[in-house]
């Protein structure tokens, strides 16, 4: 049943080779371009994700949230007011009242007057 309707899906994409090596293809109104780099990218608004193995990153955007997995070993999720980004050297988490900051070892570095903030460190 499955395999049917896959092949039925697949069978109304429209594709498209470019010189450069890179697949367009539309299904239903999905966007999917594939670089000849690996580099994938998929859109049907509103939602865009980015899928990048040459660069080791991973971008996801939609009307609910935002995040991503950047080079450098930083990433970052946003949701409305509520942010978290992360890297090497630690963390910061903030939403509309407070900012809170940590180190790469857990540690609270700083923190807004209005953050109530619970830490257990083991």
């Amino acid at each position: 049943m499955v395999e049917s309707e896959i092949s039925e899906v697949s069978s109304k994409g429209a594709d498209d080779d470019v010189e450069d090596g890179t697949v367009i293809t539309n299904v239903n109104g999905v966007y999917i371009r594939q670089e000849q780099s690996g580099d994938v990218d998929v859109n049907s608004r509103p939602r865009h994700l980015r899928f990048s193995p040459s660069r080791s990153t991973i971008c996801i955007r939609t009307h609910y949230v935002d995040m991503a997995v950047q080079q450098d070993q930083k990433s970052y999720v946003k949701h409305g007011v509520k942010r978290v980004h992360v890297s090497r050297s630690g963390m910061v988490v903030s939403d509309s009242n407070c900012i809170t900051s940590m180190d790469h070892y857990g540690r609270i570095v700083s923190s807004t007057k209005d953050a109530i903030v619970l830490y257990h460190q083991p």
